[in-house]
Order: C-alpha cells, then structure tokens, then sequence
C-alpha cells in the first residue's frame, strides 16, 4: 500500500518569513494477510464517486 499526503501550511501569523510551504510525507507498507492482489471496487462505488490519481 502507498500513501502520499501533500497540504500547502497556512501559518496563523505571516508567510512573509519563511514563505509559502507545502508540507509532503509519503509512505508505502505491506498489507499483512493479503491473499488477492487484485485492485477492486469493494463498495460498488459508481465513477463519480472515485478518486482517480494522477
């Protein structure tokens, strides 16, 4: 599994000292016990409703 989460910080005062940042981590794990390696649409979420990475 591979997560990746990006946010620009908002500090509560100015960004005049150090500037606008964006703040990024990612990380990436095994899924213990899984037997099916197939990505699949579990709730039945319609095409709206999904994400889709790019």
């Amino acid at each position: 599994m591979f997560v990746e989460v990006a946010y620009k910080y908002q500090p509560l005062i100015s960004n005049s000292i150090f500037g606008e940042k964006t703040i990024r981590y990612t990380s990436a794990f095994n899924v213990r016990e899984r037997t099916d390696q197939a990505m699949k649409n579990a709730g039945n979420l319609s095409a709206t409703q999904t994400a889709a990475c790019s």
